[in-house]
């Protein structure tokens, strides 16, 4: 039997699009794990929340920490939580987060602004708002404590 053989798409056609803006396999938080329907099949999520989920998991990421990423994915959040005083510490924390999700390489992050702080005596809980490319939009929170994420 002959091999079946396929022409690659070139990088400006609409294939390449479909696949950097795709659905992706739903990721359950909670559990660590990929969500399965009810018959064992991967839940898929669209493009939007594929997005959020890239996001969310770029921010609690330490940048450099899992070998299964490049050292550009992920925010210093060990820098930014070492820094003295809660100016200084505020401040690094929106720029490891900024950086993080600036640095998509799909470009989906066109923003990353309205930073909240919610200081305690053990950490700190951020909230922040995203706009993404198509019009997305979306808050995000993160509790923080004195090591990072």
């Amino acid at each position: 039997m002959a091999a079946t053989t396929f022409d690659v798409p070139a990088a400006g056609s609409s294939y390449a699009q479909r696949a950097r803006w795709g659905i992706s396999p739903r990721f359950d938080f909670e559990t660590g794990d990929i969500v399965l329907d009810g018959a064992g099949r991967v839940d898929m999520t669209d493009a939007a929340n594929s997005w959020l989920q890239w996001c969310v998991k770029a921010v609690h990421t330490q940048r450099g920490a899992c070998r299964a990423y490049t050292d550009s994915f992920g925010a210093d959040m060990e820098w930014a939580m070492s820094q003295t005083g809660r100016d200084a510490r505020g401040e690094a924390i929106i720029n490891a987060i900024t950086d993080a999700l600036k640095a998509d390489p799909y470009g989906r992050t066109l923003a990353v602004s309205g930073f909240e702080f919610d200081w305690s005596a053990d950490g700190v809980n951020v909230s922040f708002e995203l706009t993404g490319a198509g019009g997305c939009q979306s808050s995000l929170s993160v509790g923080l404590d004195d090591s990072g994420v």
